[in-house]
C-alpha cells in the first residue's frame, strides 16, 4: 500500500508520504527476506539425514522432519505425550534427557531392531523455550564395528593355531 501524493497537499504532507512509502517499501523487503531464510531452513530441515522433533515447552510438536518420520515409521507426533503411546522408552529418554547430552535407544520398529541416538538442544526464540532433538540410527554403524571385531578375532585365532600347528608339522615332517 503506497501512500499517494496529491497536488494540493503541503510540502511537510509530501515529504510525510514519500518517508512513509520508503519505509513501506523496507518492511516489504524485510518481509521478503525473512521467508526466503524461512523458506531455506525449511528446505535444510527436511534433507538433514538426522530425523529431527522440535517441542515447545507445554510439549506440542512444532516440527518433525521426513528423515524422522522415515526412521520410525510415524507420520507424525501432535505432542511430547504422544511419544508414549509410540514407545515408552523413547518417550522417557526424551523427557530426561538434557542438553549436550547423548543418550542411546533400543527400539523395534517393523519387527527390526533399531539402534539410535539422541542429543537435545534448547533454542531461546524471543519468549518462547523450544528444545530440539535429533535422533540417528547408529545401527548400520554398531553392525560394522562389529563385524570389523569378528574379522580382529578370526586373524587373532587363525595366527594362533596356525602356531600351535607349525611345530606339529614340522616334527611329522622329520
Amino acid at each position: 500500500v503506497g501512500y499517494a501524493q496529491s497536488k494540493n497537499q503541503a510540502n511537510s504532507f509530501k515529504e510525510l508520504n514519500g518517508a512513509f512509502n520508503v519505509i513501506t517499501e523496507k518492511f516489504r523487503d524485510i518481509r521478503s527476506q525473512k521467508e526466503a531464510q524461512f523458506q531455506y531452513l525449511q528446505a535444510i530441515v527436511e534433507h538433514v539425514d538426522a530425523g529431527l522433533i522440535c517441542f515447545d515447552e507445554k510439549g506440542k510438536t512444532i516440527l518433525m522432519n521426513r528423515a524422522l518420520q522415515q526412521l520410525l515409521r510415524k507420520s507424525y507426533f501432535p505432542t511430547l505425550e504422544s511419544v508414549q503411546k509410540y514407545s515408552q522408552e523413547l518417550y522417557e529418554t526424551l523427557q530426561h534427557l538434557r542438553a549436550g547430552e547423548r543418550k542411546l535407544v533400543k527400539l523395534v520398529v517393523n519387527n527390526r531392531i533399531v539402534q539410535l541416538a539422541l542429543r537435545t538442544t534448547i533454542l531461546q526464540l524471543g519468549e518462547e523455550r523450544l528444545q530440539l532433538f535429533a535422533v540417528q540410527n547408529i545401527q548400520a554403524e554398531l553392525e560394522e564395528q562389529e563385524m570389523e571385531s569378528w574379522q580382529k578375532l578370526i586373524r587373532i585365532f587363525t595366527h594362533e593355531i596356525m602356531n600351535s600347528v607349525a611345530p606339529v608339522v614340522s616334527l611329522s615332517a622329520t
